[in-house]
C-alpha cells in the first residue's frame, strides 16, 4: 500500500527532472508556439499503416493496434493547421507554459505509486489529489487538467500520441496541450505492465480560474430560458478533464418549490 506519507515530497522536488520530463516539457511548448511543427512527423506516421488496417508499425515487425487508423492523424493534422492558421491571423495565442515544481513533486509520486504497483490509477481522484490541490492552492493555483500516456519513452511521441489522441472521440488530451492554461507539469517512470508511464498536468492560475467561471457563468445566464419563477440563482463548478464547465441554475418557483437544470458549456480554451 502506497501513501504519499511514505514518502518525502521534498525528496522529488523537480531539481531533479529528468531528460525526458524535461525534453515533454519543452515539445508542449513548442507545439503551442508553432502547431504545425509537428506536422510533418504525423505526415511520416500515416506511411507505418499497413493498408487498409489499423496497425501502425513501430519497428521492423513490431505493430501496435490503433482504434482509427490515419483517420485520427488527419483529424489531428487539420486540427494543427486549424490552429496554427488562427495564431497567424492573431485570432489565438498560446502563452507558453510555466514549470511548477509542487504539481511536478505530486506527479512524480503519482507516477511512482502506479509503477511501483503496476496500476494504471489516474491522479484526479486518488489519495495523492488532496495533497495536490493543497499544494497548488498555496501557489496561488486553482484547477488543472490531466492527461496520461503509456508506452512511449520519447518526449516526442508522447506528445504526437496526445495530439492524435487516438480513440478519444472528445480528444480531451489535445485539448489540454492547446488549453487556456499557465502551468505545467509531468513526470515519467518505467512501467512494469506497459514500458513506460507518463502523467502530464496543465493548470490554471486561481485568478484565472475564476475568470473562466465568471465568463461562463454569465454565458450560461445569457442563453438560458428562465422557466416561470420569482428568481433564480447560479453557480459554476470546476472545469473538468475535458475544460467542460457545468453551470447549475436553482429556479424559486411561485408555489416556493426549487427547480434545478444545469447547462454544460466549453471553456474558452
Amino acid at each position: 500500500h502506497f501513501t504519499s506519507r511514505y514518502v518525502n515530497i521534498e525528496s522529488v522536488k523537480m531539481g531533479e527532472r529528468t531528460e525526458l520530463e524535461a525534453d515533454i516539457f519543452s515539445w508542449i511548448n513548442k507545439v503551442r508556439a508553432d502547431p504545425e511543427c509537428v506536422v510533418l512527423a504525423l505526415e511520416g506516421r500515416k506511411m507505418r499503416f499497413v493498408e487498409g488496417n489499423n496497425k501502425m508499425q513501430i519497428s521492423g515487425t513490431t505493430f501496435v493496434n490503433t482504434v482509427e487508423g490515419v483517420a485520427a492523424i488527419d483529424d489531428a493534422i487539420e486540427y494543427l493547421e486549424n490552429m496554427a492558421e488562427q495564431i497567424e491571423n492573431s485570432e489565438k495565442e498560446f502563452d507558453l507554459l510555466t514549470w511548477s515544481d509542487e504539481a511536478a513533486a505530486n506527479s512524480k509520486l503519482h507516477v511512482l505509486k502506479n509503477c511501483t504497483a503496476g496500476t494504471t490509477d489516474l491522479l484526479t481522484g486518488s489519495e495523492i489529489e488532496e495533497t495536490l490541490r493543497a499544494s497548488l492552492e498555496a501557489e496561488g493555483l486553482g484547477a488543472y487538467a490531466e492527461s496520461s500516456e503509456y508506452g512511449s519513452s520519447a518526449a516526442m511521441d508522447i506528445v504526437l500520441n496526445l495530439i492524435v489522441d487516438d480513440g478519444n472521440s472528445a480528444r480531451s488530451n489535445r485539448l489540454n496541450i492547446f488549453g487556456n492554461y499557465e502551468y505545467f507539469a509531468c513526470a515519467s517512470n518505467e512501467h512494469p505492465s506497459y514500458g513506460q508511464m507518463t502523467t502530464l498536468l496543465f493548470i490554471l492560475s486561481q485568478d484565472s480560474l475564476q475568470a473562466e467561471l465568471k465568463a461562463a457563468q454569465a454565458a450560461a445566464e445569457a442563453e438560458v430560458e428562465d422557466p416561470p419563477g420569482w428568481a433564480t440563482k447560479s453557480t459554476a463548478s470546476e472545469l473538468n478533464e475535458a475544460g467542460v464547465i457545468t453551470i447549475t441554475f436553482t429556479y424559486l418557483m411561485k408555489d416556493g418549490s426549487e427547480e434545478v437544470k444545469e447547462f454544460k458549456m466549453i471553456s474558452s480554451q
